[in-house]
């Protein structure tokens, strides 16, 4: 809709008019109010930005009216009584519509941030914007919305008025109690036994960046098959949007398969498989999309070959130069002082979950039997380690003495 006043139409001629008139034109074109000034100068207005209506006085000579642009209201004089009791009626009315849609896009917009989607860390500055506006307009705008807006319109007002001023945490709350409700038979159903509250809210919580702590056993694949077909149940993701990362072949096996089953059990359309992915097979796919060659070794396939060719390496980098051996020892894990454990059983710990590995690929249990096999492997002794010295008879029943070398 298009309307105008032409303000020079019925002024009064001359000085009066410059001093007095500093605006000649003003238009409402698309939810829009222009202003053009005398010197040409032009402003414009979003009418939904106006939370105030027109009021027009009618005087002597001429009509005016006063019209709250922000903070600060404006005058505008001189005009026929016919064209400003027109222009202001248009005004008001627009104005009207203007509040009432865009009051209706903000709470949309405020319910799918918030009770939709998690509301998320990047979206706090704007959320708090529209929360801001929306208390505002309940309050002044009160007696046209309540004309304006149905009922389910009138009550997503007032749920995102009533988290004025706006708090991040107040928000997510309400998103998770909305959402624990709304999806309580998907998180029955979506693994062979109900999810757990945690389970469900590690689901729910989608910010911009998140991290899951959690122990083993605890139902972290739970959580990554629900959360992938939370997504894509709730239309919050296209399956070809989501990516499932794992650390090896099993885990995405598992995963794949899992998601498949779970999709049956809890009523999920999956009409196509999400991308589900080891990081090293993800890296490699990358790297073929941008035309690289990506040949693998056999050894990422066969780690006994890995070791065997790495054994053989390191002899024959030995053999050629044997004082390259003293490179190689300063990589052998460095001495522990047993006395610096508070308890024995911390030691022990310690011993058995730390192999020491010596220079003729042998398991010894010390840093010392370390350093004593090195030694003798490295002057070309020839040693057996904890060979069994057998007797006619046992020191003990069921213990054989045993030697270090012979």
């Amino acid at each position: 809709m298009s309307v105008s006043a032409k303000l020079e139409d019925g002024f009064v001629r001359g000085i009066i008019d410059r001093i007095f008139t500093p605006v000649r034109d003003m238009r409402i074109e698309e939810g829009v109010l222009t202003l053009i000034h005398v010197d040409k100068r032009i402003e414009t207005f979003k009418l939904s930005d106006l939370d105030d209506f027109a009021v027009r006085r009618k005087g002597l000579l001429a009509s005016d009216f006063i019209l709250k642009i922000g903070e600060t209201p404006r005058v505008f004089k001189w005009l026929k009584a016919k064209d400003s009791k027109r222009f202001v009626k248009t005004l008001n009315a627009e104005i009207s519509q203007a509040i009432t849609d865009d009051t209706k896009r903000l709470s949309a917009l405020f319910f799918d941030q918030v009770y939709t989607h998690f509301p998320r860390d990047s979206w706090e500055s704007r959320l708090k914007d529209i929360v801001r506006t929306l208390h505002r307009r309940q309050l002044k705008s009160s007696d046209v919305l309540r004309a304006n807006l149905n009922d389910d319109e009138q009550e997503a007002l007032r749920q995102a008025a009533s988290l004025h001023p706006f708090d991040l945490k107040n928000a997510r709350w309400a998103h998770e109690q909305h959402q624990l409700t709304e999806r309580s038979d998907f998180f029955d159903r979506v693994e062979a036994n109900p999810l757990t509250e945690e389970q469900r809210l590690a689901v729910l919580r989608n910010n911009d960046r998140n991290v899951v702590l959690a122990a083993a056993g605890t139902g972290k694949t739970s959580v990554i098959v629900a959360k992938a077909l939370d997504l894509i149940d709730r239309g919050l993701a296209k399956p070809s949007e989501v990516l499932v990362l794992a650390y090896n072949n099993s885990a995405a096996k598992e995963i794949r398969e899992r998601l498949s089953l779970r999709a049956q059990t809890s009523g999920t359309d999956l009409v196509a498989e999400p991308d589900i992915w080891t990081f090293h097979a993800l890296g490699r796919q990358i790297i073929c999309d941008v035309g690289i060659t990506t040949y693998m070794s056999d050894f990422t396939e066969d780690p006994m070959k890995l070791n065997q060719w790495v054994t053989a390496w390191i002899s024959d980098y030995v053999k050629t130069q044997p004082r390259r051996m003293i490179e190689l020892l300063t990589l052998i894990p460095e001495p522990i002082d047993p006395f610096s454990f508070e308890t024995a059983e911390e030691y022990e710990a310690y011993i058995s979950g730390t192999e020491f590995r010596t220079l003729a690929d042998e398991r010894v249990k010390g840093y010392q039997e370390l350093l004593i096999a090195n030694r003798l492997f490295m002057q070309g002794v020839p040693y057996a380690y904890e060979a069994p010295y057998v007797k006619k008879q046992r020191i003990d029943v069921g213990f054989d003495y045993r030697l270090i070398f012979i």
